[in-house]
Parts: structure tokens; sequence; C-alpha cells
């Protein structure tokens, strides 16, 4: 398959592709469970599949994420806003930060946007 890309010109140096991703297929499905690895779309469907929607009906779908907004939306009103500083202020969406979880998972050079909600959740810590 991945010489049939070359070949047609899809990609350059299949066989280097192939290499790769042979030597971390292992690691692929680790890191897609890994929630901090999700973006926003793939948490929101997740926690529509753990809250048990039928994520092939999309009213089923639509009906989910207006509940989500709704109760989000409640909280946000309903809870008092304490005027705490962002101790993460000086970072950018895109900046790469390494961060250790408290059972001792480090992650290293990720986003900050991938790991904001660990950060601010207490989840994990930023190491400097």
């Amino acid at each position: 398959m991945g010489q049939h890309l070359d070949e047609i010109g899809e990609i350059d140096n299949a066989v280097t592709l192939i290499s790769a991703v042979k030597k971390i297929k292992k690691r692929i499905p680790e890191r897609a469970a890994d929630p901090a690895n999700w973006g926003m779309a793939k948490s929101m469907m997740m926690g529509a599949q753990n809250a048990g929607v039928d994520l092939s009906s999309e009213a089923a779908i639509d009906n989910y994420m207006r509940e989500l907004q709704r109760t989000q939306s409640q909280k946000a009103y309903s809870q008092p806003v304490s005027p705490t500083t962002n101790p993460y202020k000086h970072l950018g969406r895109n900046d790469k930060v390494t961060v250790r979880y408290k059972g001792g998972r480090v992650l290293s050079e990720v986003k900050f946007k991938k790991v904001m909600k660990d950060l601010q959740g207490g989840a994990c810590e930023l190491v400097e």
C-alpha cells in the first residue's frame, strides 16, 4: 500500500513512513485513549458516549449538546467567581510544556492547550 502511494506521487518516501509507523504502532492506541491527547470535539463525543447517547443518531447528539450547554451555562452563572490570578497566563495555547501527573506519568513537549484543563483542575503540575 505504502509503495503504491509513493508510485502515484501521493507521498514521498513511503518506505520511511511505513517504518516510522511500525515503530510506534503499539503506542498509537494508548495515546489515542488518553484524554490528555483529545481535542474539544473528541472530548465532547466521548462524554456523549459515556452518557449513553446513541452516536449514530444526529438528533440524539444534538439533544445531548443542547443539554450540556444548558447545564454548563447554569453552572457558570450559579458559581461565584473568585478573583484568583491565572498562574498560566504567561503561556500561549500552542506553547510546548512538560507536565507531571499525580500518578507520576510525565508528558514532555505537549501543547499547553492539550493539558490546560488538567493543570487547572490539579490533575497534573507544570514541570519547569
